[in-house]
């Protein structure tokens, strides 16, 4: 470089800090290169030592770790949870059998409620039975006194036998007017038409 003239060569003004940390540099790598070479073999063999053992601890911790998860499995939380998940799906199909044994329930009972009910044949009415007087107990000690049986009311005129029939039944639906009960609770909302 001195056969070349500083003219031609272009420059920066570099402040002073920068350039006494780069003669520090400068000498600390000029250090290391005079120290022989054994001591910087055992330095990197001490170092890549305690790497090898930190990285041993970690495998030691990675097993112990995957050993508790795996016995946690077995019999932790994650065992549990299952049984738990397994008994909820049987309890949700028992529930769902008893829903489908309900719907048939209540379609029987429409079917029922549609059909006309059977009149049955009417009784034929006779004069009203007399019933007969207790018999007396034996004396003993007196039971306390009742209070008055009130006079009989009016009784209902005795059908004569020739034939009179008794009154006929009540007004019956208008042909079309179904009645359909109304479903109430909590089945009664889930299974509405």
């Amino acid at each position: 470089m001195a056969d070349k003239p500083i003219k031609d060569e272009s420059y920066e003004i570099i402040p002073h800090q920068i350039l006494s940390d780069l003669r520090d540099e400068i000498d600390a790598v000029k250090q290391r290169l005079a120290t022989p070479v054994g001591e910087l073999e055992k330095e990197m063999l001490a170092s890549m030592a305690e790497l090898k053992n930190s990285i041993n601890q970690l495998n030691a911790m990675v097993k112990q770790a995957s050993k508790e998860v795996a016995q946690e499995e077995k019999t932790g939380a994650a065992f549990q949870l299952k049984r738990l998940n397994d008994k909820m799906d049987k309890i949700g199909n028992q529930n769902q059998q008893i829903a489908s044994a309900l719907l048939s329930v209540a379609n029987m009972v429409e079917r029922a409620l549609k059909k006309p009910m059977p009149i049955p044949p009417p009784k034929p009415m006779g004069p009203p039975r007399m019933e007969m007087p207790k018999p007396m107990p034996p004396p003993g000690p007196m039971p306390p006194p009742r209070a008055p049986m009130p006079p009989p009311g009016p009784m209902p005129p005795e059908p004569s036998m020739m034939g009179e029939m008794p009154p006929p039944p009540g007004p019956e639906l208008p042909p079309g007017a179904e009645f359909e009960p109304k479903k109430k609770g909590l089945l009664g909302m889930l299974f509405k038409k």
